[in-house]
C-alpha cells in the first residue's frame, strides 16, 4: 500500500501540470516556452515515477518470498507506461520549445 501511494504521488503532480498545459492551450497559448517548461516538468514527474516503480519491482522480487506473478506484472506495466510517458513528454517539450522559437522569430518579421 505504501508503494502504491509513493508511485501515484508523482502522477498526481503530473496531472496538475497537464491540467495547466491543456488550460493554456485552450486559451490559445499553444507554442510558448511556458508550455515547453510544463512538458519538461511533466517528464521529470514521469521519470521519477518510473524510478519508483522500478525500485518497487526490485524490492518486490529480491525482498519478498514468493511474490505473486500478477504483482510483478502489474508493477512492470506501470513502469513501462510511465517510462513511455517520460519519453513522450521529453520529445514534446523539445518540439514545443522549437516551435516557440520559430513563432517568436516569425512575430518579429514584418
Amino acid at each position: 500500500m505504501l508503494g502504491f501511494a509513493a508511485g501515484i504521488a508523482p502522477l498526481l503532480a503530473f496531472g496538475v501540470q497537464a491540467w495547466r498545459l491543456f488550460s493554456a492551450i485552450g486559451h490559445g497559448e499553444t507554442f510558448t516556452e511556458k508550455n515547453a517548461r510544463r512538458l519538461r516538468t511533466m517528464g521529470y514527474f514521469a521519470a521519477s515515477d518510473a524510478a519508483i516503480w522500478l525500485l518497487l519491482i526490485v524490492i518486490g522480487v529480491l525482498g519478498s518470498d514468493g511474490l505473486a506473478f500478477s504483482v510483478v506484472a502489474s508493477l512492470s506495466v506501470a513502469f513501462v507506461f510511465v517510462f513511455t510517458l517520460t519519453v513522450v513528454c521529453a520529445a514534446l517539450s523539445h518540439l514545443a520549445s522549437s516551435a516557440a522559437d520559430i513563432k517568436s522569430e516569425n512575430d518579429l518579421v514584418v
